[in-house]
């Protein structure tokens, strides 16, 4: 066998179902197996690769064990003689494995080869070709020199720019992304450093296959579509705190000065915080711009009212008070239903916001008599700040601050689909209710001419996609979504510093609103309060609680949660426990009639059978 495929996974189904779909087509007849390693299987990716991949060698872990050593589980396993180390966020065609294979065939020193990778709206990703970090290069990136001289190699000597973009050069470091290594090669470095969990293990294996003599090629001849980051999405400051150790790791493996290591260290620790910083800050954003509104409205509407219409014998301390916890609620109501999580439809902004501005107007109500300093300030707060709110989610949109629930594609979007396709994608976008009569669909690709918000790319062919990554870069203000044919979903991602989106049918269920989710999280951390008493004696029930203050789990659920709604939590007692004797289809019924209080009153019922409910649970063994 000349080829093994080694795809390590982490639940991100409908992106990995596209990655085997467009392989698939890749492969065609190919002497060549396929190896996925789910890190945390037994969940719904377990079940699409038994029944519709069913060629595919599965390993399942009981854990998540990290890459490095999936990699090296998978790769151990493997027949080929040439070892493609694929992630399952990528979209890649027959060219760039058989250009690969060949030009690692050319030389016996010849260890690995690279692609060229662009992410999901046509961008070239620079970690295609790097070098190895130095004290020089982590001082550039440091303070934001690299990024603002991209194309120069005294400042960004880190993303090799005197490398071109489509050449064919040796690089010292390749991307893990797409990296086919010969098999020998591996056995020689012993694989991949197991110490590494994730982030870093692609540099320290490219190291260590140029310290064993062995060449490192970059071809840029050839192109893989890479979404970027989706296996770490909603990680948070454990992404961070994972990717900067990585930087640690190796320059403590590799760095023999002292002095030096101390230095990249601390440029490195520097770089952390303040991402971190940044991270917090963008998370922040949206909600501290809406405080900020309403207490600018308040204090307009307060002044206007002092000065035109009559005084209050209010002191200033209980204006400050009773506008602090109006703010709070207002935050607290714009959580619960989602405003920073999903940007959805004007409608529903309006409809959403009048809801809010009525519980304000109860939360006012219910203050004590000496805190409520006039009505009518509030009346008055609440029409100013109304259509200032509506311009100020278009702004956030604009910007990005928060994301699209479910696009509308219509007469600004594009379907590039063949003819005898095209009625399987109108009845597949039809189920994902995002379709509008008046898109536009052909099986050539729209002109440059006028600009089109979305394009759909359906991909049935390997010739047709290598054409399609020739020609996206040439709509870079539209948004991109791909499909491949057979498969159930779409996917997108915008551009390369975010991760990407699906869409798959089920997701405009009930439970995929935001407001449900969050309500769904309230009483999970309501009920885990509750069974505390019953933690003090049962491990089982305080793993749990453990795994739902976390934000890790969920107590009440689905097998498939995440494929439906995009939950990426453990579920620990399952729904259909609950309901042993239902001849109903109970999963239809939660996800599209979910209630929260009917899922509060169905834990509280169950009191005091949790203990066992969760000792059955496989999540916590």
């Amino acid at each position: 066998m000349n080829l093994s495929v080694v795809i390590v996974t982490y639940r991100v189904l409908p992106f990995l179902e596209q990655c085997l779909s467009a392989l698939e087509l890749a492969l065609g007849d190919t002497n060549a197996e396929i190896i996925v390693v789910n890190n945390q299987g037994g969940d719904a990716s377990d079940d699409l690769i038994q029944q519709r991949f069913s060629n595919i060698q599965l390993i399942s872990l009981p854990e998540n064990l990290g890459f490095a050593k999936a990699c090296n589980i998978g790769w151990r396993k493997s027949k080929g003689k040439h070892i493609l180390f694929l992630n399952p966020d990528t979209l890649i065609t027959s060219r760039s494995i058989q250009a690969s294979i060949e030009l690692l065939e050319q030389n016996e020193r010849n260890g690995a080869v690279g692609v060229r990778m662009i992410d999901g709206s046509g961008r070239f990703l620079p970690e295609s070709k790097r070098s190895f970090p130095t004290i020089q290069s982590a001082f550039f990136k440091l303070f934001g020199l690299a990024n603002l001289f991209k194309h120069s190699n005294t400042f960004n000597a880190y993303a090799t720019p005197h490398i071109e973009e489509k050449s064919i050069h040796e690089v010292e470091v390749l991307a893990g992304a797409f990296m086919v290594v010969k098999k020998k090669v591996l056995e020689q470095v012993n694989g991949f450093d197991e110490s590494y969990f994730m982030y870093g293990e692609d540099i320290d294996l490219c190291k260590k296959i140029t310290d064993a003599g062995y060449h490192l090629l970059y071809l840029g001849e050839a192109t893989i579509l890479h979404f970027k980051g989706e296996s770490s999405r909603k990680m948070g400051w454990l992404h961070i705190k994972r990717f900067y150790n990585a930087m640690l790791q190796f320059i403590g493996n590799n760095e023999k000065s002292n002095l030096k290591r101390w230095l990249l260290s601390c440029a490195i620790f520097l770089r952390a915080c303040l991402a971190f910083i940044v991270q917090i800050i963008s998370k922040l954003r949206a909600p501290l711009s809406d405080a900020l509104l309403w207490i600018g409205c308040l204090f307009i509407s307060a002044v206007f009212w002092e000065d035109f219409i009559k005084e209050y014998p209010f002191p200033p301390w209980t204006i400050l008070v009773t506008d602090a916890m109006l703010v709070f609620a207002m935050l607290l109501f714009q959580f619960l239903f989602g405003t920073y999580n999903r940007h959805a439809s004007k409608g529903k902004q309006i409809t959403n916001s009048l809801l809010i501005l009525i519980l304000i107007l109860a939360t006012y109500s219910l203050l004590p008599e000496h805190l409520r300093y006039s009505r009518g300030v509030i009346l008055l707060s609440i029409l100013l700040y109304s259509p200032l709110r509506i311009l100020l989610s278009q702004l956030w949109q604009r910007f990005g601050w928060i994301k699209a629930e479910h696009p509308c594609f219509n007469s600004n979007s594009y379907i590039v689909c063949p003819s005898i396709y095209q009625k399987n994608v109108f009845s597949l976008l039809a189920q994902l209710g995002v379709i509008d009569v008046s898109v536009p669909i052909s099986d050539q690709t729209p002109k440059e001419n006028k600009t089109y918000h979305h394009i759909i790319w359906i991909i049935s062919k390997d010739s047709t996609f290598e054409e399609v990554l020739e020609s996206i870069q040439r709509f870079p203000k539209s948004t991109h979504w791909w499909h491949v044919a057979g498969s159930h979903g779409l996917v997108s991602s915008k551009k390369k510093q975010s991760t990407g989106s699906f869409l798959i049918p089920g997701k405009k269920s009930a439970l995929a609103q935001p407001y449900q989710q969050n309500m769904k999280r309230l009483i999970d951390l309501l009920v885990c309060f509750l069974l505390i008493p019953q933690a003090l004696l049962n491990q089982p029930i305080r793993k749990a609680i453990l795994l739902c203050f976390n934000n890790k789990a969920t107590l009440l659920g689905i097998r498939d949660l995440y494929l439906h709604t995009g939950i990426d939590k453990k579920v620990l007692i399952a729904y259909e426990a609950c309901f042993p004797n239902a001849s109903f289809p109970l999963e239809q019924l939660y996800l599209h009639q979910y209630d929260w209080l009917r899922e509060f009153n169905i834990l509280l019922k169950h009191y005091f059978r949790i203990s066992q409910l969760l000792e059955n649970s496989r999540e916590l063994h």
